[in-house]
This record gives C-alpha cells, structure tokens and sequence, in this order.
C-alpha cells in the first residue's frame, strides 16, 4: 500500500498457447515463466495481493505451495480468442476486498525490474494518472513499415515521401515491453482498457525486456541473460 492506496497484482498464465507450446512452463534461469512474475510482485514495496489466474491445474498447484493465491480460470476465458481484460474482470470478480490499482504482470515477459513497478505505482499516484504501462524505443520508423499484396508487392503503410535516410532524422516510436500494465481499478473498469486518457508511458531500463511468444525470444532472452553472466 502506498498514500492509502490498495493495490492489487494478477498474474494471468494459461495452461496452453499458441505460438510457443507450453509457455508458461519453460524455464528462464531454473524457474518457469510465471514464478518470475510472482517474485517480482512479491518484491515490491506497495503490492498488497498477488492472484494468479489458470486453467492448469500444475500452475495453481504450484501457487498455492508459493502460497499465493489462486483462482481456477472458466475454459472460456482460456481460449486463444479469449481477451486479458475479461480475465481482469472475472478476478476482480472473484474477490470479496476492494482495490484502488491492479498491477498486472504477464510471464510472457518473465525479467521485470521491481523497482520499475513501484516507481510506476508511485507515478501513477502522484501525478493523478489513469493507467501506467511500460514501453520501449522499437528502433524503426513507420516510414519504414509496408504491406505486402497477394503477389508481394510492396506498399507503405504511411504514405510520405522519405526526405533523407539517416536514422536520427526519423521521430521515435514506443512499443509496450509487456513488464508491467498499472491502472486505477475504477478507470479500468470504465474504458475496459489500459489504454485511454491519461495513460503514461514508462520507458523502461531493463535490458532483459523480452516479450515471449515464440521459441526465437525465447532463445533471445537466453542469451542476454548468458551474455549478462560472462
């Protein structure tokens, strides 16, 4: 808690995914995808409940011996089809305390700075902020970006003539890294989304912001944190 603040963190980790079989399962440093995000929930400062949501019942066992607590997921809401918000709302659902700020942490993106969330938290509050979400500089430009037709011919999605191509000459362009989406419990509810009026952006330090969803960020993340031990 923080300036009399209830906040609570939700960790969604289905039992299967599409791009990379068994995700959440595969292990980062010894520990499998979501035990990360619980560690880092678990460190910060100002996160007063940590739930996790599953349909695996391994998951919600190995919760429960971390002695977190776990709720047991509806199979429609762990579809492919199925959207994070409504496992938001059925968790939110669920509880019986009232919160102020859901901190919501994906395992796809296991390597979160703590700290990062509790200054997110902090800015939130202080600056009367909906929503805080974490970004990263992409390093391209949407001058740069194309469609391709049935016989791949290629087409800009912006359609400007290119005056010079030197890197430093293009605007930047944010993505969200995917360690950490805060919001006021209320607002959320609202808009139904993280994103809308008054959502900041924290560009995050963390050099190992890997957001997994095949096998090659998988390997990636891999070798950074072997690169970081050498």
């Amino acid at each position: 808690m923080i300036f009399k603040k209830k906040i609570i963190c939700i960790i969604p980790a289905k039992k299967k995914s599409v791009g990379l079989k068994k995700k959440n399962f595969r292990l980062i440093n010894g520990n499998s995808l979501f035990i990360h995000s619980i560690n880092a929930a678990r460190r910060s400062k100002f996160i007063d409940r940590i739930v996790i949501s599953s349909d695996s019942d391994k998951i919600l066992d190995t919760a429960k011996k971390l002695k977190i607590e776990a709720f047991k997921r509806p199979s429609k809401l762990s579809t492919s089809k199925a959207q994070v918000i409504e496992v938001i709302f059925h968790v939110l659902r669920k509880i019986k305390e009232k919160f102020d700020l859901i901190v919501l942490l994906q395992p796809t993106t296991p390597i979160i700075l703590f700290r990062e969330i509790d200054n997110a938290i902090k800015l939130l509050i202080q600056k009367n902020l909906n929503s805080v979400i974490s970004i990263k500089n992409t390093n391209l430009s949407l001058l740069h970006l194309f469609n391709l037709n049935k016989k791949n011919f290629i087409r800009r999605l912006i359609k400007k003539k290119i005056i010079s191509s030197n890197r430093q000459d293009y605007n930047s362009y944010y993505t969200p890294s995917g360690d950490f989406f805060i919001s006021k419990i209320d607002k959320l509810i609202k808009v139904k989304s993280f994103y809308g009026k008054k959502c900041f952006g924290y560009i995050t330090k963390n050099k190992f912001s890997v957001d997994i969803n095949f096998k090659k960020d998988l390997e990636y993340l891999e070798f950074l944190l072997k690169k970081k031990y050498r």
